[in-house]
């Protein structure tokens, strides 16, 4: 149990309470092993239990993927507590690999008010959050209605969950598509789908509340057999590769990258406009191949007044932060000049090595390390302390002929026109083979690029 937990909450008296023997039924103890496109890469175990003496159920997801090695390991767990009401009292997640690790805990005071704590990169910050709804009632009735048999097909629960690392209120609605049958194994078979993510998963559980398999995209869990199956991919590198988009080669000169997403989809409204929708393609818009050295340093942008204000994850208007940004740009003539003397400073200093923490521009300045959403936050920081509009970019980049891989890089303001700088692979101006999925000034957005997984062809067409 995390150290967190304390043993007395403040429960909700508006709200009715179950017994502990009526808890009891949705408790289970599930390990299940994790495939990524068919190849194992780790296991996941799910419980749920009951402490009778603090009157609270709790529940806990454990995740280890990746290699043999603890060098080429990542784990994440996440441990929420809830009251005998069902209502969430207080949680915990934290994410673990040999680079470091982050954590998210979210506790309520003795009133109303909650407070989410994040630790990463050695800081820890605080802040307060609204509107957290979780509860277990959508979990409660619909074991319930496993152990009774009382589903029907088309029975829906639909509940409200708050995702930690993005300090996000997902809504989740599960739906009976099947009922146990020998066909499907007697499992009762359900859809599951969040709003963030926006995909139909499936969840398999038998008579007994044991799940035997669940989607999660772009993950498949199964139940676990009585012989250990060994990870078949040997490093988070691998599951990167294997996420990636297929590609054999980089764009050239004379050509346009076109996007073709899921029919479902089309892109995030924040980069919409770097796209022409050419008949079911998006294709994207020539990017400036070189900085204009005609800015001014000093001179007004139309966008100033909007991105080089500070945010959660880039402090522009920390003192070490401005002092930094301040003695990079003192010889500038130009804009130009600021943006590849911030550009220069982060792709040198920062070491490149993978990280699992959601960063911020402090942590990284502190710590010294990481990869691309890390360099981004940093160099977007500085940027906004000296006055230059930038925004942090998700999107997808030409890797090594391996395709197009996830990545983070920022985009620029000069001369109310954008250029996109990639200091994580040293790339300024980056006007080829990235493609822009979303934008995440706050650090709450990247979430969402889980809905692009496994979604997105991409070829190229001729100028």
């Amino acid at each position: 149990m995390p150290a967190f937990v304390s043993p007395i909450y403040p429960h909700d008296s508006d709200s009715p309470h179950k017994s502990h023997q009526e808890w009891r039924i949705i408790l289970h103890n599930d390990t299940l092993d994790l495939f990524l496109k068919g190849q194992c890469v780790g296991f996941c175990r799910q419980s749920y239990s009951i402490d009778e003496s603090a009157g609270t159920v709790n529940a806990e997801t454990y995740f280890d993927a990746g290699g043999a090695s603890e060098s080429e390991r990542l784990s994440a767990s996440d441990y929420r507590v809830y009251g005998f009401d069902g209502r969430l009292l207080g949680a915990e997640q934290e994410i673990n690999s040999a680079e470091g690790a982050s954590k998210w805990h979210l506790v309520k005071d003795t009133g109303t008010a909650w407070h989410l704590t994040v630790t990463a990169g050695g800081v820890t910050r605080a802040q307060p959050v609204q509107g957290v709804t979780d509860n277990l009632n959508r979990t409660y009735e619909l074991y319930r209605g496993i152990k009774d048999r009382s589903i029907r097909w088309g029975d829906v629960f639909s509940d409200t969950i708050f995702e930690l690392t993005s300090g996000k209120i997902m809504t989740e609605v599960t739906r009976c598509i099947e009922t146990p049958t020998s066909q499907n194994g007697f499992c009762w078979v359900f859809s599951d789908m969040q709003n963030a993510i926006g995909r139909l998963d499936t969840l398999k559980i038998d008579t007994t509340g044991a799940t035997v398999f669940a989607g999660q995209f772009p993950f498949v869990m199964k139940k676990r057999n009585n012989k250990r199956v060994i990870p078949f991919l040997t490093s988070l590198g691998d599951m990167a590769k294997a996420l990636s988009v297929p590609a054999s080669r980089p764009s050239q000169e004379n050509e346009r990258i076109a996007m073709t997403l899921d029919s479902t989809l089309s892109p995030d409204s924040s980069v919409r406009r770097f796209y022409q929708h050419v008949g079911s393609k998006w294709v994207l818009n020539d990017m400036p191949a070189e900085c204009p050295k005609s800015s001014s340093v000093h001179r007004d942008s139309i966008l100033a007044h909007d991105f080089v204000s500070p945010t959660v994850t880039m402090q522009s208007d920390d003192p070490k932060i401005k002092t930094l940004a301040d003695s990079l740009v003192k010889n500038a003539t130009t804009r130009c000049d600021s943006i590849d003397a911030c550009f220069r400073w982060v792709y040198a200093t920062l070491e490149k090595r993978p990280s699992p923490t959601f960063p911020n521009a402090i942590e990284v300045l502190e710590s010294g390390f990481g990869d691309c959403k890390e360099h981004s936050v940093l160099i977007g920081a500085l940027l906004r302390a000296v006055k230059i509009p930038a925004r942090v970019i998700y999107g997808l980049v030409y890797w090594q002929h391996k395709g197009y891989s996830y990545h983070a890089w920022v985009m620029a303001e000069n001369n109310d026109a954008w250029l996109f700088v990639d200091p994580a692979l040293g790339v300024f101006p980056a006007y080829r083979d990235r493609v822009p999925l979303l934008i995440d000034d706050f650090g709450s957005e990247s979430v969402r690029m889980a809905k692009f997984i496994g979604r997105i062809e991409i070829e190229y067409v001729k100028k």
